[in-house]
């Protein structure tokens, strides 16, 4: 299996903002950094407060 590339917290807030931005899907982000679209959702959330 392939193991997952360490994204920096930068990197992690930077793809949370574009997709709270909604410029893009979840799916184009995912792809363009080379990760699971599910992570980008996971990233979305923690910005969010409860």
């Amino acid at each position: 299996m392939k193991k997952a590339k360490p994204l920096t917290p930068q990197v992690k807030f930077q793809i949370a903002l574009e997709v709270v931005k909604g410029e893009r899907s979840a799916v184009e982000i995912a792809r363009a950094y080379g990760i699971h679209p599910n992570t980008v959702y996971k990233y979305r959330g923690h910005g969010q407060s409860p």
